[in-house]
């Protein structure tokens, strides 16, 4: 038979933990490193046995009845199956027969496995001159007879990879009787490793349940085995003949070797589990010290573990890492088990060598190694984070070009649309005033021509058709008398208006009209307004009002007559950035182009007032939809403006606005 790895070094373990005793527990065991996968596939599995009068079968139950008392939320099935995997190895710590059987006489006769000593160690040595990776050592104390050093790394859990079986720290501390075991949640091998002698509790419900012929056989030989132990102990004889491997394994690690990802050399520790009688004594550091060391498992770049969140203190005293951006890289290799932390342990420069001695010139170069992919990997980073954000900038850039032509593309073909609308309806309403003009014509020869004063029923059919085609021009909107004004015309009601308002008083001269000029809007900026005030909370408050800007912008003037306002026409006054609207000429003729001034219907709403000054106003009040303010004048004056008649009305919204009239003036 042929096996992965298999190890027969003898340790002797010595512990010493306070108590009212001060006898010294001794403990030897021997690590095996095995693969039961391999070890049943070999031909000489049942004729050889990997320990000497140990079937391996039973190896492998006992292995498994460890692991389910201890980690009783995993199945027995799950168990097998890990354990029995592919790729897994199995670290045991086997006692000897002698002392097992020294140990049960001790007890038998009274004598307690305690000692008075608290600063003695436990220490692991070889008894037949193997090498052992690294020595133990426990200061733990036991409940009761002094205060327990939680910082201490063995003081804390050591077991329970998966599942934790052992009592938390400030718990049970203390050195435990083998009876102990017995308080684990109960399962198909929870009697195989309650090793009280006592006559209570032989009788098994096991074989109600339904388990393999293996298992079976197992169990029906632990109970065995244990009757005749007892039986040996009280008539004071050898119990040695009876001792199974179920009392000789006091610990077991599993791993496996991760074969996702070619070229990495990632390990897993599936399991690990300690007897509860032998925890606190450092074991669980023991196998932790073995799994690190790469004569046992080889090269590797990582070692990986599930840790149960009791557990992860325990790892993270032992050099494994919780980090969650550390471990992302490994979530793909490893088992998720439930409610369970992903940690790592990443092996140092030096000592990643089977040789026993260290060559620094080797880790050396393995140090620049890592530098020089370090910095490859964050040259490569860097250079595809600015290969994105530059992509996304010229994105940006070409959408926002793109979008740029397609809204000028809208204007011009909106244009050209309102142009031709309006140069059909001017074609149609001089169509429908030539038909007219003939129509007239016609009935004026007729009348000179036939003087029949008994010809009145054709006279009446001429008025009706007259009237007929002046309806027709009215339902163009345009009058008959309402024809386009030509460049130069003023239209005098609004002059006078103007005038009127106007005060001359602090004017240098007297105010002159040389020319209005009516706003050609677009029909879709008109509907914009008229949309906007229905929606506003008091639609009928709008009126007409002078505005108070074009000072900074004249040039904007056209595009306004022609498109409406918008936020570039905006003011940035010292009652917020928005419109400003006065009631007097006069006002806003300081706002204002010199000799220009517009004239705009407004929609108000609801109005408030506001008297202090705030530049960084960019919406009314919730409420409202317009603010009324003292005016820049009265700011300017020192006098109260709601009085002097300086009030401006400020919108925040263009939509709210809608150009009338640019009036053209000079002062005489």
């Amino acid at each position: 038979m042929q096996k992965a790895e298999a190890t027969h070094d003898s340790l002797a373990e010595s512990a010493c933990v306070s108590g009212l005793q001060s006898e010294r527990l001794s403990v030897s065991c021997t690590p095996v490193i095995l693969e039961f996968r391999r070890l049943f596939q070999s031909a000489k599995f049942k004729s050889v046995n990997l320990i000497p009068g140990v079937p391996n079968w039973e190896l492998l139950h006992a292995v498994i009845a460890l692991y389910d008392v201890c980690l009783p939320d995993i199945t027995p099935e799950v168990l097998y199956f890990t354990v029995c995997g592919k790729w897994a190895k199995t670290l045991l710590l086997i006692r000897d027969t002698q002392d097992v059987a020294a140990d049960l006489n001790s007890k038998s006769s009274g004598k307690s496995g305690s000692c008075v000593s608290s600063d003695a160690g436990i220490s692991v040595s070889p008894t037949n001159g193997s090498h052992v990776t690294s020595d133990l050592v426990v200061t733990d104390l036991e409940q009761g007879q002094g205060s327990t050093n939680h910082n201490d790394p063995v003081n804390e859990n050591e077991q329970g990879i998966v599942r934790n079986g052992e009592e938390k720290a400030g718990g049970e501390s203390s050195y435990p009787t083998e009876a102990g075991d017995s308080k684990e949640k109960k399962g198909i091998f929870a009697d195989v490793f309650s090793d009280t002698e006592s006559e209570e509790d032989t009788e098994s419900d096991e074989d109600d349940e339904d388990f393999t012929e293996g298992q079976e056989a197992f169990l029906r030989l632990v109970r065995e085995r244990r009757e005749r132990r007892q039986l040996a102990l009280s008539q004071g004889r050898d119990p040695s003949p009876h001792i199974g491997i179920e009392s000789r394994l006091i610990a077991c690690a599993t791993w496996e070797k991760s074969t996702i990802r070619p070229g990495e050399r990632n390990v897993q520790i599936d399991l690990l589990a300690v007897r509860k009688r032998f925890r606190k004594l450092g074991i669980g550091k023991y196998l932790l010290q073995t799994l690190k060391d790469v004569s046992v498992l080889g090269l590797y770049d990582a070692l990986v573990v599930y840790a149960d969140n009791s557990a992860v203190d325990f790892f993270g005293r032992h050099g494994f890492d919780d980090d969650i951006v550390l471990n992302s890289k490994f979530s793909d290799l490893a088992d998720n088990w439930t409610n369970c932390t992903l940690m790592c342990y990443l092996p140092p420069f030096s000592g990643q060598t089977i040789m026993t001695e260290s060559d620094a010139g080797l880790d050396l170069k393995l140090m620049e190694l890592e530098l020089q992919k370090w910095s490859l990997k964050s040259r490569e980073a860097h250079q595809a984070q600015m290969a994105c954000a530059m992509k996304l900038k010229h994105e940006v850039i070409s959408l926002r070009a793109l979008v740029s032509s397609q809204q000028e593309l809208i204007r011009s073909l909106t244009r050209e649309l309102e142009q031709l609308g309006a140069d059909k309806f001017h074609m149609e309403k001089d169509f429908l005033q030539q038909q007219l003009s003939d129509l007239t014509v016609n009935i004026g020869a007729k009348a000179r021509n036939h003087t029949d004063p008994g010809d009145d029923t054709e006279e009446v059919d001429t008025n009706k058709l007259i009237q007929d085609l002046e309806r027709r021009i009215t339902t163009f909107g345009v009058a008959e008398t309402e024809s386009p004004a030509p460049d130069g015309c003023i239209n005098w009601q609004i002059a006078e208006e103007f005038r009127l308002s106007m005060d001359d008083s602090v004017m240098a001269g007297m105010c002159v009209v040389t020319k209005t000029v009516k706003a050609n809007v677009s029909s879709s900026a008109t509907e914009m307004f008229n949309t906007r005030c229905r929606h506003l909370r008091d639609p009928s408050l709008h009126t007409k009002m002078y505005l108070c800007g074009t000072l900074q912008h004249p040039e904007r003037i056209p595009r306004i007559l022609s498109d409406g306002f918008t936020e570039q026409d905006f003011s940035h006054g010292e009652f917020g950035v928005g419109l400003y609207f006065s009631q007097h000429a006069s006002k806003a003729a300081h706002f204002s182009a010199l000799g220009k001034l517009l004239l705009v219907e407004v929609g108000l709403g609801k109005t408030d007032s506001v008297v202090k000054p705030d530049n960084t106003r960019v919406a009314p009040p919730d409420g409202f939809d317009t603010v009324v303010t003292p005016g820049r004048l009265s700011l300017l004056s020192g006098g109260d403006g709601m009085i002097s008649g300086c009030q401006e009305y400020v919108i925040f919204d263009p939509c709210q606005a809608l150009p009338l009239y640019l009036i053209e003036y000079r002062l005489e």
